[in-house]
């Protein structure tokens, strides 16, 4: 029996209570057909079972974005480390060619290369590229031909990534940064804080503000799908101006700035902002900080603990998961002290007793 998945043919059939499958690596049905016969013949004449098909990694690849990565809902951003795995790693090697040291030299190549910020990619980056995703595909191939291939030590080629980040800001270190930066990146600046948005998140078109129902949408997200952000009526009032401002000046966003040498409105690019910012951050004195990421951190962080519910805080950061936003439910010092006070008034036999030194000499041991 010939069957399709995908673009490629594959061939199944049983023969003496025995069950034989595989791919005919052909997308031409003609073609397929001769190689499903060539393995029928091989079988039920000649009495060989069919030879182990040969996949290279790329071939894998393709099998596994038809079968799967498609459909994920990161498959953008899965492209996008795909393309980073090919320039370190020969997608023409095949299967049985993937070993821990190959894995081991490609992670070594991609160290060696650096991102846009002119550094070397971060371990969770090397990770996902070309510990996560490789593993994924090769494991899905393997069971769905039956191929039996090297054991690779994933575990012990993994890199440790930091620990998850919570950055909060105290009110007046947020005066010294609004300090430094000009008037009009306020709004904007005010906005991360409250909603923490993602750098990118935050230039959203203006067609995706709702002034009316007083909600942001986004699409264009981190892992692809869409996202609405209810906003408080005082917000809601000033973007809906704002709106109404761009609108007029033929806009297509909520922040923008005039011009003076100029003489017009222009929209404010990201890059400016998070400039503008990172020069503020070093003027304000404000240390372990990181613009403007940490704004997003910043407004986790005070959510929850403000509300406590991280249900709530998993829906405005548009998490997938509540094990993402578990990171942002750390206690501070103080939460911890002031804990300690309430239990210590409410539970007082709990207290230590209060010890009183001895006014008489201690006796030492004699050796």
């Amino acid at each position: 029996m010939l069957y399709k998945r995908g673009q490629i043919f594959h061939y199944r059939f049983e023969f003496r209570g025995k069950s034989y499958r595989g791919t005919t690596r052909k997308s031409n049905e003609r073609e397929a057909t001769k190689v499903a016969r060539a393995v029928f013949h091989a079988v039920t004449v000649e009495g060989t079972a069919p030879r182990t098909p040969r996949l290279t990694f790329r071939q894998a690849v393709n099998q596994w974005w038809e079968d799967k990565g498609q459909f994920h809902r990161s498959a953008v951003t899965t492209a996008h480390q795909l393309a980073a795995a090919e320039r370190v790693l020969d997608f023409n090697l095949d299967l049985t060619e993937i070993t821990t040291a190959v894995i081991a030299e490609a992670i070594n190549r991609r160290r060696a290369e650096h991102t846009h910020n002119h550094r070397p990619p971060a371990n969770a980056t090397l990770n996902r590229e070309l510990i996560d995703n490789p593993r994924r595909i090769i494991n899905h191939v393997a069971m769905r031909f039956e191929l039996t291939l090297k054991p690779i030590d994933w575990k012990g080629l993994r890199a440790r990534e930091n620990q998850s980040r919570a950055r909060e800001f105290t009110d007046e270190e947020i005066e010294r940064i609004t300090s430094h930066v000009a008037p009009y990146y306020h709004d904007l600046f005010h906005f991360y804080l409250r909603y923490g948005m993602r750098h990118s998140e935050a230039f959203f078109p203006l067609d995706n503000f709702d002034a009316a129902a007083g909600r942001i949408s986004l699409r264009e997200r981190k892992g692809g799908d869409w996202h609405s952000i209810p906003l408080l009526e005082e917000d809601r009032a000033v973007l809906a101006a704002k709106a109404a401002q761009a609108r007029e000046l033929g806009l297509d966003t909520l922040w923008f700035r005039w011009r003076p040498h100029l003489k017009l409105w222009r929209a404010i690019p990201k890059s400016s902002f998070q400039s503008a910012m990172k020069r503020a951050l070093t003027k304000a004195g404000v240390k372990d900080a990181r613009a403007v990421h940490d704004w997003r951190h910043h407004a986790a962080t005070r959510f929850v603990r403000s509300t406590g519910n991280l249900k709530s805080a998993q829906r405005l950061l548009g998490h997938s998961t509540i094990q993402m936003t578990a990171r942002y439910a750390h206690a501070a010092e103080g939460d911890v002290r002031d804990g300690l006070a309430a239990v210590a008034t409410q539970h007082p036999s709990q207290n230590p007793a209060q010890t009183t030194i001895s006014e008489k000499p201690l006796k030492r041991r004699k050796k």
